[in-house]
């Protein structure tokens, strides 16, 4: 698709005008609102709109009382730009952000319409300083530079604003800084970015002097000292600063660049929630998160997802939890850890009385860990989710413990698959259980899901390796349980099509789902 035909030039645009108040008589220029108060002729007027706005995949729709938004979907018609289509679709964007300030959102997930009719993108942007949400990946691939789209963006009400994709330079850098600087109400941002060249400190330093930032997303292509310097002033000038995520690194993180952003988090007194989010921590950046939280009373939320965490760095985290009086949410799912760890966290979850909350799914954990962590769960009457789903370990049997809750005893069972079935048999009062079974403790679990007053959500894998008696045991339970809302199950023809044979229509689970989304398109339906 191109967009020579595109011209930006008012002779160009009062020709397509013509056409779209033709199209959309007393539309074009009437207010959407008056006085912010909607009126009976808004969901008229609304599609109008999008009559017009929907072959590019732009939609325009009302998100409360008074105000709109304009967002992208993913249908985009196979169009170019001598389309008059396009044509009319790129002037009405453009004339809707210039006449209605009552478009206060604006977001871009599928960046077609923004590079194949930039031109309008840009005009609209420079005429408008009233939206307050701004949300945009822009494409690598498009014919402007993401410089170019930053010199374009001339708001100064922004609350939000959600950068993805761009490729800055020095030059980039300092005038996506001046863009921050001018919205000094700013309280989300999120920026993902390839650097190109050196890095100069503009960003950090504008991110420090912002009075209202609650919540700050940081992605670029490494862990730069320059950038990594800056969120550790940020952490200790901020009064605001409660969110604070790092995603993603192209090489193991250098212990020696992060220790500023440890030392800061002991002194910083604002931050709830940190997440490092492939960030290659490794064993000696996670010792080194831990040690940093053992001074830092205020943190609730922890998660530190895809960061190559072996045993040592796990231990260090599960044995801060043991004195930690603040955390109620820990999140270590997909990273390197095995039994050393598991049973750490064992020992801290049978002490801990504060974490609400614990996932050690997709780790290396293995049966015996399993089982003290399901000892210890069963004690802790504070605890709410444990999840080691897909555990990857070869001693791990057909019995994975995902989430238990209660007052279960193991005790007198013959081998470790019987007495992770046994603490499950004995869990009455959980709401939430997701696990992997085989035949041996299937029954155990029909039985508690069947005597169960309090359970809301089940989740199953490896249903199809059971056999069908204690699959139909399981489902008469679920049938019988009058609060399971939700039922997630693995992709597999036959255990749905078994599945279809115990759940009437007018019964069973409000919701269900599918334990691989992306190997069955329908992941959630109602009943």
């Amino acid at each position: 698709m191109g967009t020579s035909s595109l011209h930006d030039d008012s002779r160009f645009i009062e020709d397509v005008l013509v056409t779209l108040r033709a199209k959309m008589p007393s539309a074009l220029d009437a207010p959407f609102f008056d006085d912010g108060i909607d009126f009976a002729g808004i969901t008229t007027k609304l599609s109008s709109w999008n009559a017009v706005l929907n072959p590019v995949g732009i939609e325009l729709c009302e998100f409360e009382p008074g105000k709109l938004a304009v967002s992208s979907f993913g249908t985009y018609r196979d169009l170019t730009g001598t389309d008059s289509l396009v044509q009319e679709a790129a002037v009405a964007f453009y004339w809707a952000l210039k006449t209605f300030r009552c478009i206060k959102k604006v977001k871009f997930s599928h960046p077609m319409f923004l590079l194949h009719c930039f031109p309008f993108v840009k005009r609209a942007f420079l005429e408008n300083d009233s939206v307050d949400v701004l949300k945009l990946y822009y494409p690598d691939e498009g014919p402007y530079s993401s410089e170019e789209f930053i010199d374009a963006l001339k708001m100064t009400q922004l609350r939000r604003i959600d950068l993805c994709g761009l490729e800055l330079d020095a030059s980039g850098i300092e005038k996506l800084s001046h863009l921050l600087k001018q919205n000094q109400q700013l309280e989300i941002a999120s920026l993902q970015y390839k650097l190109l060249g050196d890095v100069p400190p503009f960003l950090m330093t504008t991110l420090q002097c912002l009075p209202c930032l609650k919540r700050l997303s940081w992605r670029s292509n490494g862990l730069v000292p320059v950038e990594v310097d800056g969120i550790a002033q940020l952490l200790l000038t901020t009064g605001t600063l409660d969110e604070l995520e790092i995603h993603y690194s192209d090489e193991d993180a250098d212990v020696t660049v992060l220790k500023p952003v440890a030392q800061s988090l002991g002194q910083n007194h604002t931050l709830c929630a940190l997440t490092f989010y492939y960030v290659f921590l490794c064993d000696a950046g996670a010792e080194l998160i831990a040690n940093a939280l053992k001074g830092n009373g205020h943190i609730k939320h922890l998660k530190l997802d895809h960061c190559e965490i072996g045993d040592v760095g796990g231990s260090a985290v599960a044995k801060m939890l043991v004195s930690n009086e603040t955390l109620e949410e820990v999140n270590l799912s997909n990273n390197l850890m095995a039994n050393g760890a598991g049973k750490q966290f064992a020992e801290a979850l049978s002490v801990n009385r504060v974490l609400k909350k614990l996932s050690l799914a997709a780790n290396h954990i293995g049966t015996s860990a399993a089982i003290l962590i399901a000892r210890a769960v069963a004690g802790n009457d504070i605890i709410e989710e444990v999840d080691m789903g897909a555990i990857y370990s070869d001693d791990f049997a057909s019995d994975a413990l995902e989430f238990a809750l209660g007052d279960g005893q193991s005790e007198g069972c013959d081998n470790a698959d019987e007495q992770l079935a046994k603490v499950f048999a004995e869990l009455k009062s959980f709401e939430r259980i997701t696990a992997s079974w085989g035949d041996a403790g299937i029954s155990e679990l029909a039985s508690t899901v069947k005597s169960s007053s309090k359970i809301k959500k089940v989740s199953l894998e490896g249903l199809c390796e059971i056999s069908v008696e204690d699959e139909k045991q399981l489902f008469e339970a679920l049938l019988s349980n009058s609060t399971v809302e939700e039922l997630e199950l693995p992709s597999t023809f036959h255990s749905m099509t078994r599945l279809l044979l115990y759940l009437p229509s007018t019964s069973g689970p409000q919701h269900l789902s599918n334990a691989y989304p992306s190997q069955w398109s329908s992941t959630k339906r109602r009943q």
